[in-house]
Protein backbone atom coordinates (compact mmCIF):
# COMPACT_ATOMS: atom_id res chain seq x y z
CA UNK A 1 0.00 0.00 0.00
CA UNK A 2 1.72 3.29 -1.21
CA UNK A 3 2.22 5.55 2.06
CA UNK A 4 0.87 8.80 0.83
CA UNK A 5 -3.02 7.16 0.61
CA UNK A 6 -4.80 9.02 3.38
CA UNK A 7 -7.82 7.35 4.91
CA UNK A 8 -10.85 8.38 6.57
CA UNK A 9 -10.16 6.22 9.74
CA UNK A 10 -8.58 2.50 10.27
CA UNK A 11 -12.02 0.80 9.12
CA UNK A 12 -11.31 2.04 5.53
CA UNK A 13 -8.01 1.70 5.23
CA UNK A 14 -8.63 -2.02 6.61
CA UNK A 15 -11.50 -2.46 3.84
CA UNK A 16 -8.90 -1.07 1.66
CA UNK A 17 -5.65 -3.76 2.41
CA UNK A 18 -8.86 -5.94 2.14
CA UNK A 19 -10.23 -5.06 -1.24
CA UNK A 20 -6.84 -4.42 -3.03
CA UNK A 21 -5.43 -8.54 -1.62
CA UNK A 22 -8.42 -9.72 -3.58
CA UNK A 23 -7.58 -7.77 -6.38
CA UNK A 24 -4.31 -9.17 -6.30
CA UNK A 25 -5.62 -12.82 -6.08
CA UNK A 26 -7.89 -11.87 -9.48
CA UNK A 27 -4.73 -10.68 -11.51
CA UNK A 28 -4.21 -14.35 -12.82
CA UNK A 29 -7.89 -14.62 -14.17
CA UNK A 30 -7.62 -10.58 -15.46
CA UNK A 31 -4.31 -12.27 -17.43
CA UNK A 32 -5.88 -15.27 -18.75
CA UNK A 33 -8.73 -13.55 -19.67
CA UNK A 34 -7.21 -11.05 -21.65
CA UNK A 35 -4.47 -13.60 -23.23
CA UNK A 36 -7.36 -15.83 -24.64
CA UNK A 37 -8.91 -12.51 -26.16
CA UNK A 38 -5.41 -11.84 -27.81
CA UNK A 39 -5.44 -14.99 -29.20
CA UNK A 40 -8.80 -14.47 -30.71
CA UNK A 41 -8.24 -11.29 -32.19
CA UNK A 42 -4.92 -12.51 -33.56
CA UNK A 43 -6.37 -15.67 -34.81
CA UNK A 44 -9.45 -13.58 -36.89
CA UNK A 45 -6.67 -11.40 -38.29
CA UNK A 46 -4.86 -13.98 -39.97
CA UNK A 47 -7.89 -15.86 -40.96
CA UNK A 48 -9.21 -12.42 -41.83
CA UNK A 49 -12.96 -12.48 -39.95
CA UNK A 50 -13.80 -9.47 -38.40
CA UNK A 51 -16.45 -11.35 -36.05
CA UNK A 52 -13.24 -13.68 -34.73
CA UNK A 53 -11.53 -9.86 -34.44
CA UNK A 54 -14.53 -8.42 -32.49
CA UNK A 55 -15.17 -11.34 -30.37
CA UNK A 56 -11.28 -11.52 -29.11
CA UNK A 57 -11.88 -7.68 -28.04
CA UNK A 58 -15.71 -8.49 -26.71
CA UNK A 59 -14.02 -11.06 -24.62
CA UNK A 60 -11.26 -8.72 -22.92
CA UNK A 61 -13.89 -5.27 -22.45
CA UNK A 62 -15.75 -8.48 -20.67
CA UNK A 63 -12.57 -9.46 -18.60
CA UNK A 64 -12.08 -5.74 -17.85
CA UNK A 65 -15.53 -4.94 -16.95
CA UNK A 66 -15.40 -8.23 -14.28
CA UNK A 67 -11.75 -7.92 -13.20
CA UNK A 68 -11.36 -3.85 -13.46
CA UNK A 69 -7.69 -3.89 -11.94
CA UNK A 70 -6.70 -0.19 -11.01
CA UNK A 71 -3.43 1.30 -10.68
CA UNK A 72 -2.30 2.75 -7.13
CA UNK A 73 -2.35 5.89 -9.18
CA UNK A 74 -5.48 6.11 -10.37
CA UNK A 75 -6.72 5.05 -6.72
CA UNK A 76 -4.86 8.06 -5.82
CA UNK A 77 -6.63 10.25 -8.23
CA UNK A 78 -10.22 9.23 -8.30
CA UNK A 79 -10.32 7.26 -4.94
CA UNK A 80 -10.99 3.11 -4.72
CA UNK A 81 -14.82 3.21 -5.84
CA UNK A 82 -14.63 5.63 -8.59
CA UNK A 83 -11.39 4.19 -9.50
CA UNK A 84 -13.34 0.81 -10.19
CA UNK A 85 -16.12 2.31 -11.81
CA UNK A 86 -14.10 4.24 -14.80
CA UNK A 87 -12.77 0.80 -15.02
CA UNK A 88 -15.78 -0.63 -15.75
CA UNK A 89 -16.68 2.04 -17.87
CA UNK A 90 -13.14 1.45 -20.15
CA UNK A 91 -14.33 -2.10 -20.44
CA UNK A 92 -17.51 -1.26 -21.41
CA UNK A 93 -15.95 0.65 -24.06
CA UNK A 94 -13.49 -1.75 -25.07
CA UNK A 95 -16.64 -4.05 -25.14
CA UNK A 96 -18.85 -1.87 -27.18
CA UNK A 97 -15.83 -1.42 -29.58
CA UNK A 98 -15.69 -5.11 -29.91
CA UNK A 99 -19.16 -5.28 -31.25
CA UNK A 100 -18.78 -2.55 -33.61
CA UNK A 101 -15.89 -4.39 -35.34
CA UNK A 102 -17.63 -7.27 -35.42
CA UNK A 103 -20.10 -5.88 -37.10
Amino acid sequence: MSSDIQFCSDKCAELYRERTGKDQKAIKYFLAGLGMGMILLLAGVFAGEDVVIGSGIILMGVVIMVFPLITPETVNLLGYRKARIAGRILGMLTLLAGVWVAM
